[in-house]
């Protein structure tokens, strides 16, 4: 793979990095990247290692695609996606050597705080992530962000500090980001930390409920598909008429909701929303025609959602919705989650 840019709907759960890079050289990450002034820097001063940059802002992610692209760098790869988010999908266990984390958005304001993505859970799946002697560095203009985020790091149990002492306001090999010149332009302070993996730590229970994409196995990565056998022709309209709009399951803040429903061309668009954990997924499923007497179930193919719990059960719960109206119909086929068939008696 040639190209500096990866859209995340090309990106594979747990990608294979030898063959995109073309190389088994280590793989170090950068989560927000900004205008690419550092992974450029990194990258060029380190041709034996990969790196593998995301933003969540494609606009900004734009200029440093175009620095890299400039600078000819083979060993670059930058992806507009959320940090938490990628580390979950395009990692396995031990897997990075290192992870840089520069000038994250502090949310400073009480109420928007929980924002913020360093937190006890994202220390832990760091812990996770790295391999055994891998770092972690942070920089940062706010100090309780960092301080808040050391105490998190040392909590694990799975890292000791990489200097003496554990916030600096200096680091010999930290390359200035324009961001950065323009802070100590004006006489303010800069503050880092790093930590390096020193012990190996289990996922636990809690935190794969924080981030739900750690609960997702690779068997579990195919389509969710249903259909069902309604023993008559299925009346789309009548379903369009019946099938609800709004929250259908909720439990503490997860909840699936149902945004709208579409009627067009002999089939249906439901427009979901699912929020489990920190993640929340917009989707549509797509009830079509089968056969002469049958009606299936699939994810439209411009929204697939990454099949978690949550996004299992919102497809049994519209199967149960469709159950309403034909009672007697069975199902042919399901790869929907065992554990969630349960809520319909005819499965």
């Amino acid at each position: 793979m040639t190209q500096v840019y990866i859209k995340e709907k090309d990106l594979p759960y747990y990608p294979n990095w030898q063959e995109i890079f073309g190389n088994s050289n280590p793989i170090y990450v950068e989560i927000g990247v900004g205008k690419g002034d550092f992974i450029l820097e990194m990258s060029k001063n380190n041709p034996k290692a990969n790196f593998v940059g995301v933003d969540y802002s494609r606009e900004v992610l734009r200029s440093a695609v175009k620095k890299i692209e400039k600078a000819k760098l083979k060993n670059v790869k930058l992806i507009p996606m959320e940090g938490a988010k990628f580390l979950c999908k395009a990692f396995t266990s031990e897997s990075i050597f290192g992870l840089y984390l520069n000038f994250p958005d502090p949310w400073i304001k009480r109420k928007t705080s929980k924002n913020r993505l360093v937190n006890e859970a994202f220390a832990w799946l760091v812990a996770d992530r790295l391999k055994i002697s891998g770092f972690f560095r942070m920089a940062t203009d706010y100090k309780p962000y960092i301080e808040e985020t050391a105490e998190f790091f040392l909590k694990t149990g799975a890292f000791a500090p990489i200097w003496n002492e554990v916030i600096r306001t200096e680091v010999e090999d930290f390359y200035p980001t324009k961001y950065a010149k323009k802070w100590l332009s004006q006489g303010l302070t800069l503050y880092f930390t790093g930590f390096k993996k020193i012990k190996r730590v289990g996922l636990q229970e809690w935190v794969k409920n924080y981030y739900p994409l750690l609960k997702i196995s690779e068997d579990e990565l195919l389509p969710i598909v249903n259909i069902l056998k309604l023993n008559q022709k299925p009346d789309l309209k009548k379903l369009y008429e019946t099938l609800p709009r709004g929250i259908i399951y909720q439990k503490d803040e997860n909840i699936i909701k149902v945004l709208d429903v579409y009627f067009k061309d002999d089939a249906l668009l439901v427009d979901l929303l699912v929020k489990e954990g920190i993640l929340k997924e917009r989707f549509f499923v797509h009830i079509l025609p089968y056969q002469e007497d049958g009606i299936l179930f699939t994810s439209h193919e411009a929204t697939p959602p990454d099949p978690t719990d949550f996004v299992h059960l919102a497809f049994v719960l519209l199967c149960k919705e469709v159950l309403k109206v034909y009672p007697s119909a069975k199902i042919l086929k399901t790869t929907c989650k065992k554990k969630f068939l349960k809520e319909i008696s005819n499965w």
